[in-house]
């Protein structure tokens, strides 16, 4: 072979290489978008984060135990992925239900017909109830009497 040849064949192979080489890297190091959604915003990022809980805390986006994270906070990142974050708040109320006073009658031989007494005034009462209220982005979606 000639010279010439063996030189062409030496910077094809090496041409071959780089771009070998050139594709790998992008492969590897190429992080596609990845969608957060919180508070019904949509946040469109991308990371070099191995799990969604990392991204959370490199992005800022605050979040508590309540709340509801799909796909867990261990998973591995990947391309492409879909992050729902609800945010789940919980609250205390108290109601007071109102009982009705109760009515006795007894008769009385003392008493012409048709004339009645009170013998003690009613009063209605009055009951607390304790509801626990769970939200999720704000808007209610159970209601539970604690007591």
């Amino acid at each position: 072979m000639r010279i010439k040849e063996k030189h062409k064949i030496v910077v094809f192979l090496f041409s071959v290489l780089i771009l070998i080489i050139s594709l790998f890297s992008y492969w590897t190091l190429k992080k596609e978008q990845i969608k957060i959604i919180v508070n019904g915003k949509v946040i469109i990022t991308s990371s070099f984060k191995k799990n969604i809980k990392d991204l959370l805390d490199e992005k800022g986006i605050k979040y508590d135990n309540n709340d509801k994270i799909t796909p867990n906070l261990n998973d591995e990142l990947k391309d492409y992925m879909e992050i729902n974050i609800v945010n789940v708040d919980i609250k205390e109320k108290k109601e007071y239900e109102k009982i009705p006073f109760e009515i006795t009658i007894n008769e009385d031989d003392n008493l012409s017909k048709g004339e009645t007494k009170i013998d003690q005034e009613g009063k209605d009462g009055e009951k607390e109830m304790i509801y626990e209220l769970i939200y999720e982005d704000g808007k209610l979606v159970d209601k539970n009497l604690v007591d």
